[in-house]
């Protein structure tokens, strides 16, 4: 049986020049991260990236934009190191992608400058494993 583990991340730029925060470590594979606003919302041109700390392994890159939820897929490749891609009915080629690991790591959500002080925003980082403290 698979344990799904949640944990809450804030991030507050106090200064409108961005602000860097972490996830409590993790042993599993990312399934969804989920944006919720807070008082007043993160600037939607402020760009956020999340990464895996200790790897730096790429999770997601993009602006907020109001409440929202992402699931984050790592690029996956042929035993020849090609891309793969998947066919179906509504487009001739899809690249596949899969669950992005952390093992004994946290995750790092880095956000860009933004114009305003005062921006706060939570998020919700599900992965099929466990938190630890």
């Amino acid at each position: 049986m698979a344990y799904v583990g949640r944990n809450r991340v804030t991030m507050v730029d106090s200064t409108g020049g961005g602000s860097t925060q972490y996830s409590a470590v993790a042993n599993g594979y990312i399934s969804s991260i989920a944006y919720t606003t807070i008082a007043t919302a993160i600037s939607t041109t402020a760009v956020l990236t999340i990464t895996a700390e200790a790897s730096g392994e790429p999770i997601l890159t993009v602006t907020t934009t109001g409440t929202k939820t992402w699931y984050p897929r790592g690029q996956t490749n042929s035993v020849t190191g090609a891309l793969t891609y998947e066919t179906t009915a509504a487009t001739s080629a899809v690249q596949q992608g899969s669950k992005i690991p952390l093992a004994d790591e946290r995750v790092k959500f880095v956000l860009g400058a933004t114009t305003a002080a005062g921006l706060t925003g939570r998020f919700d980082v599900y992965i099929d494993g466990n938190w630890t403290t």
